[in-house]
């Protein structure tokens, strides 16, 4: 599957297409746009959302810039790129699969009133409205994840997810034999069951770790876990910052859309690399998987899983999004070979390591001298 993404006059971007696959990897420095695309597409789904609550016959909804998905966007004031002074400011999201039309919005915003703004027009219908961005469930991670803790709150929950924090992982984990995702599987020895393959995927991903229960304590709206025979307080950030990954994957079905913000955090290398072939071979399922990931570990784990046969390398992209002189965001496109190579090393890709090796060298000749 392959699917250009077009954002219109937000926030840094004037127009830019961004190219989506079954695995979708954003790369680059800090503050050049990477986590703009993703609000982009969290604010449509929020659009969305909101159409559909409303029915396609009204014609001017009202949308919030703060509060779904965690998003906190601001006012009018903030979203509208920048330089563009019009009193009445718009911006556009289109979603395309190859030549046709998935989706258009185009939402309206009066300077006067800088709160909020308003659906203005979308296509009346959309073709590919059951799955990706535009199906009914989304799986999404944002990078802040709650960290340890010695009770989580329960909730009910529309549909079955790890929160956007991972703050109901271990809610999710205390239901009874809930089935995963059979593609998933880490193994058939174990039971197809959340709990057993989601201990197996995390002993994998940080070998000795482990958890051994999710349990609600009595009729209040409270779960209790421990990990190793640990409370959740004593086993660190790396276990509770992946768990949620773990479990969402597990969870999500095909055709269902999952973002992941920074999956390396607090992640020794070896992990960061285990969970990119676990984003991979999710992706090989037919959940479309974005990441945004400053990890060369966690692409080279994409990279093995290419040629282990676990994903095929042409359901990956890689955008690196850097900013030029004109300080405008752009995005080179990087793609895997059949042999596990990417097709371009841009300046900033990646390239740190190289730098301070050749520092390294040069203080050590004139050391020498």
């Amino acid at each position: 599957m392959k699917q250009t993404f077009i954002i219109k006059d937000f926030k840094l971007f004037e127009e830019q297409s961004v190219t989506l696959k079954n695995l979708t990897i954003l790369a680059g420095n800090n503050s050049v746009g990477k986590s703009t695309i993703i609000q982009a597409i969290l604010l449509s789904r929020t659009t969305l959302e909101e159409r559909f609550k409303y029915g396609k016959d009204v014609k001017k909804i009202p949308i919030s810039l703060n509060g779904p998905f965690l998003l906190e966007l601001g006012n009018t004031h903030e979203v509208v790129r920048r330089g563009k002074r019009i009193a009445e400011s718009t911006f556009e999201f289109s979603l395309f699969e190859g030549e046709e039309l998935q989706m258009k919005i185009v939402l309206f915003g009066d300077r006067s009133d800088r709160n909020h703004y308003e659906l203005l027009t979308e296509s009346d219908e959309f073709p590919g409205a059951n799955k990706g961005m535009l199906g009914q469930k989304i799986y999404y991670l944002c990078a802040e994840r709650i960290g340890p803790r010695l009770k989580y709150e329960y909730e009910i929950l529309v549909y079955l997810h790890a929160g956007y924090n991972g703050e109901k992982t271990l809610q999710i984990l205390s239901g009874e034999n809930l089935p995963v995702n059979i593609k998933m599987l880490f193994n058939k020895e174990e039971p197809a069951l959340l709990f057993d393959q989601a201990r197996k995927w995390l002993d994998y991903i940080i070998p000795g770790a482990s958890f051994d229960n999710a349990i609600p304590i009595g009729k209040s709206k409270v779960i209790e876990g421990t990990f190793g025979e640990s409370l959740p307080t004593n086993v660190g950030f790396g276990i509770s910052y992946v768990l949620p990954i773990i479990v969402n994957g597990l969870l999500a079905e095909p055709d269902t859309i999952m973002i992941v913000e920074n999956p390396e955090a607090h992640l020794h290398p070896s992990g960061q690399s285990r969970i990119g072939r676990f984003l991979a071979q999710l992706a090989g399922t037919g959940v479309q998987v974005i990441i945004e990931t400053h990890s060369e570990h966690v692409i080279n784990g994409i990279r093995i899983a290419s040629l282990a046969g676990i994903i095929s390398n042409n359901d990956i992209v890689v955008n690196f999004v850097s900013k030029e002189e004109t300080k405008v965001p752009r995005i080179k496109e990087i793609d895997v070979t059949d042999l596990g190579d990417l097709t371009s090393y841009p300046k900033g890709f990646f390239d740190q390591e190289q730098s301070d090796i050749a520092t390294i060298i040069n203080y050590k000749i004139e050391k020498t001298q």
